[in-house]
């Protein structure tokens, strides 16, 4: 085994980062993350009222089929002031407490902190309207016919 000596002169000194440039670089990049996820969280917390429709609307129509296939009785309620959406007393959602909700449905289900929605198992339910208003005005509506239980979707306008 033989070893060669190397010459200074001939030893490339760009071979690579220096210390103060990968700093340099990684201070760039995490700032720019950090700044994302702020503005990333502060706009997941303002959910608009269309996002809400949806979800209110997929979580109907899964209390819905839960009740036909199950032959029972399902109950669906969205509580105004946590704005948890559940289905037989188990939390399947979450809206925005930014959210002002109006309820009209069933006398037999009108509650001050509740709008509640009973499927049946034929599908049809206790039918109702669930209006909404977000923090920016944008209004909409989830309407349950009665005959059909089927939710649909009006949409929100300002």
């Amino acid at each position: 085994m033989t070893l060669k000596a190397c010459n200074p002169s001939t030893v490339s000194k760009d071979n690579g980062f220096s210390l103060l440039e990968m700093i340099v670089v990684l201070s760039v990049v995490s700032m720019i993350a950090v700044i994302g996820l702020a503005s990333t969280q502060r706009n997941a917390r303002k959910t608009s009222a269309n996002e809400a429709l949806i979800q209110m609307q997929a979580i109907a129509l899964k209390a819905r089929n839960i009740a036909i296939s199950g032959s029972k009785r399902v109950l669906f309620e969205l509580h105004f002031e946590t704005g948890v959406l559940s289905i037989d007393g188990k939390e399947n959602g979450l809206i925005s407490k930014d959210m002002k909700v109006d309820f009209t449905g069933a006398s037999k289900l009108l509650e001050k902190e509740n709008a509640k929605l009973l499927f049946n198992p034929d599908g049809s339910s206790s039918g109702g309207t669930i209006k909404i208003t977000d923090a920016s005005g944008r209004k909409g509506s989830i309407i349950v016919n009665w005959i059909t239980g089927i939710p649909r979707i009006e949409r929100a306008s300002k």
